[in-house]
């Protein structure tokens, strides 16, 4: 099924030069329908890109673009009138295992934009979290494996530190903040992709 979204259309040459990207990038301004293949294909035209000489900062930026509106096509859950947990500080893993526990599928939803919900693991540690949706806030990927878990409207931050394990994770409308290199390309094509299934990010 063709999704709404927004396009006009524009034609990129395969040689290495950022000018053709960033025609690319602009070509997210008209207004037409987006069959499926259309971010498949896009990924892959980065990939030639890139394959061209490319630099990692356009490719990202590409990719970013691509992530963030496929993110923005994303059919939000529908939630129940109640149920939701406000949440003003970050929570611990203990606290989101009790949540889990007592309710199941747990809404946690942020009190306001910059409330995280929960501070990642250093020192190389890793928690897992399954079948929890995330609304607004932020939240840094960083030592996290992420089973069954929707972020929406989310402001998603990534350094590539610690490692990410992702299975059947899902980002609506959100936006992300990742590094300019290499360690983000695959999770930004997971994200432009909307995989439905594992994807396991190795620290840097």
């Amino acid at each position: 099924m063709p999704l709404r979204g927004k396009l006009r259309t524009t034609s990129v040459t395969e040689d290495n030069s950022e000018q053709q990207i960033e025609k690319y990038l602009a070509a997210f301004n008209g207004s037409v329908l987006i069959v499926p293949s259309f971010f498949q294909q896009s990924v892959e035209r980065v990939d030639r890109l890139s394959s061209l000489g490319l630099n990692n900062t356009s490719a990202n930026q590409a990719l970013m673009t691509l992530a963030e509106y496929r993110s923005a096509l994303q059919k939000s859950p529908t939630f129940p009138p109640s149920g939701w947990r406000l949440v003003s500080l970050p929570l611990t893993a203990t606290e989101i295992e009790q949540q889990f526990r007592e309710q199941g599928l747990t809404i946690l939803r942020a009190a306001n934009p910059d409330v995280q919900f929960f501070v990642p693991p250093e020192n190389g540690r890793t928690f897992t979290i399954k079948n929890i949706v995330f609304i607004g806030g932020k939240q840094k990927l960083d030592g996290l494996t992420l089973i069954g878990v929707t972020f929406v409207e989310t402001k998603i931050y990534y350094d590539g530190v610690y490692p990410v394990s992702l299975d059947r994770t899902s980002f609506v409308n959100c936006t992300f903040n990742m590094p300019s290199g290499p360690q983000s390309i695959p999770f930004l094509k997971y994200v432009a992709l909307a995989k439905n299934e594992k994807l396991q990010l190795p620290s840097q």
